[in-house]
């Protein structure tokens, strides 16, 4: 997580960039738990005088004196990890540590999704039942949908040109960001109140 730990005497904070425009940009950004090194780092670069302690924190001290109040972001997410890269270049997933909410599984069904893997960012796609090969054939129905039986496709065709691609077994995955602005303030997207809560810290 970001803390900002708020002393005596503080001096003002420039407030740029906007508030919406910066909840926005973090909105876009994902931090699965167990994998939030890279949204640390733009929060340490966001934040002037932040550095990181021996926890993987961002942390940040304002003003002088007493210190008085203490402001704390999370920054952890819901998400999955590779559980296997199949010969055909096929991925199934597991769980990422920590706890999912119930339904989370199944926003991931038939959606395109973002791999973090060793050399950057990797698209791809969770698969959905055929409904034509599977109907009549006992296959549960669709509402039993779990993580445990998705498969993600990147595009690859072989083991090796998923690996090639940066993509191994714990590689973070998650939904894909495409945060929305509707009305005058109003944002949606996946953890929207986190990250704009990581946004209003830049306002102190």
């Amino acid at each position: 997580m970001a803390v900002i730990a708020i002393a005596g005497r503080l001096t003002a904070q420039s407030a740029e960039p906007a508030l919406p425009d910066l909840a926005t940009r973090l909105a876009a950004m994902t931090g699965v738990t167990g994998y939030e090194q890279r949204m640390i780092d733009s929060l340490v670069a966001l934040l002037p005088g932040a550095a990181r302690d021996r926890a993987g924190n961002a942390v940040l001290v304002l003003g002088a004196g007493a210190r008085r109040r203490l402001v704390a972001c999370p920054v952890s997410e819901p998400g999955f990890v590779v559980g296997n890269v199949g010969d055909d270049g096929w991925l199934t997933l597991r769980r990422a540590p920590g706890r999912i909410a119930p339904g989370v599984e199944r926003q991931i069904e038939g959606q395109r999704v973002d791999l973090f893997g060793r050399r950057g960012l990797v698209r791809g796609v969770v698969a959905v039942r055929s409904i034509h090969l599977t109907r009549g054939r006992g296959v549960p129905p669709r509402s039993s949908f779990t993580v445990d039986s998705a498969y993600v496709d990147l595009g690859a065709a072989t083991r090796a040109e998923a690996i090639a691609a940066g993509v191994e077994v714990l590689t973070p995955i998650a939904l894909r960001k495409q945060p929305q602005r509707y009305g005058a303030d109003l944002l949606a997207a996946p953890v929207a109140a986190r990250r704009t809560a990581c946004a209003a810290t830049r306002a102190w």
